[in-house]
């Protein structure tokens, strides 16, 4: 494991990278995909666009895109 995530009690959350070398959430790539706000903010004016839906610019929100920008990233 990298060492650097956090040991969760719950088998289902056990997601680490398993990666030595570089952890994945300590990459650039994931920081400008993942965490950038303004790319955030792009992505959701596009499903805005596509969907009709009203701008949510929640904490919630923002976190719901960081978690769907790592899956197609890493994912496809």
């Amino acid at each position: 494991m990298c060492g650097r995530c956090i040991a969760m009690d719950n088998i289902i959350e056990r997601k680490c990278c398993r990666r030595r070398d570089l952890c994945l959430a300590q990459s650039g790539v994931f920081a400008e995909i993942c965490l950038n706000g303004n790319i955030l903010d792009a992505a959701m004016r596009a499903n805005e666009d596509t969907f009709a839906d009203e701008p949510d610019r929640s904490n919630g929100n923002f976190r719901y895109y960081a978690y769907r920008q790592y899956v197609y990233w890493q994912h496809g």
